[in-house]
């Protein structure tokens, strides 16, 4: 028998729904009488994102060394793991497995080893869980980045640039401006790939940028969702 799944992580760069398809599935399982534990991308209380810790939560590299990081950051997986494994619930994150964590240490200019490293003990701590990640693939990340940057504005196009441009591994590849966080987040999509092959889950990809009616998106993730519940796939509302 296949083990029952305990999490879902929606996973992909920034901009590809993360947020909105972790709210999809949690409606989805409570609307047939299941139990969620839902965690966001941010947030006060949030289990899982190291950088809300630390006392520059958008400089991290100014307050951790990378592998001190990477440790922290797994910590706080094997924790979570241990809550889910003790109750009931089904847990739904918003990233936080590469976005939110595994990109501050990019950002850091860690090693792929300590990147590894991290990924690894993560997978290790959530194996017996059966794990899910749905991935948001982007086939042209600098354009997809460059949309989701008009999408939202200057002010957020300033935020980020000012971040990410200043960060270690950009001022060590050179990059700068809007350009600059196209292609740092065209590297960084390439370096999740690498990572997320081995990792004991099953991962489901999604494509954000090919189109896709929205009822065929919603068909799409139910086709995904429902054996995953076999005990509520009939006799609820959609």
């Amino acid at each position: 028998m296949t083990p029952r799944t305990q999490i879902i992580i929606c996973e992909g760069v920034m901009g590809t729904g993360k947020s909105t398809l972790a709210a999809q599935i949690a409606a989805f399982v409570e609307g047939r009488e299941g139990r969620v534990r839902l965690v966001p991308e941010g947030g006060e209380d949030n289990p899982l994102r190291l950088i809300l810790r630390l006392e520059q939560p958008f400089r991290s590299w100014r307050c951790l060394e990378p592998e001190a990081f990477a440790d922290q950051a797994a910590r706080l997986w094997e924790d979570f793991a241990h809550e889910l494994r003790a109750g009931p619930e089904l847990g739904v994150v918003d990233g936080l497995l590469l976005h939110g964590n595994l990109s501050e240490l990019f950002l850091m200019d860690a090693s792929e080893a300590t990147m590894q490293g991290y990924i690894t003990r993560v997978g290790e701590a959530l194996r017996d869980l059966s794990p899910v990640i749905l991935y948001a693939h982007l086939d042209r990340v600098p354009a997809g980045i460059a949309q989701i940057a008009e999408q939202r504005g200057w002010g957020w196009q300033l935020q980020q640039i000012a971040w990410k441009m200043e960060s270690p591994y950009a001022q060590r590849h050179g990059l700068s401006g809007r350009s600059g966080l196209g292609e740092l987040y065209a590297r960084y999509q390439a370096l999740c790939e690498r990572l997320l092959a081995p990792f004991p889950a099953r991962i489901y990809r999604r494509y954000p940028q090919r189109a896709q009616a929205p009822a065929a998106r919603e068909a799409e993730l139910l086709e995904i969702l429902r054996p995953l519940f076999p005990s509520h796939s009939t006799g609820a509302r959609p």
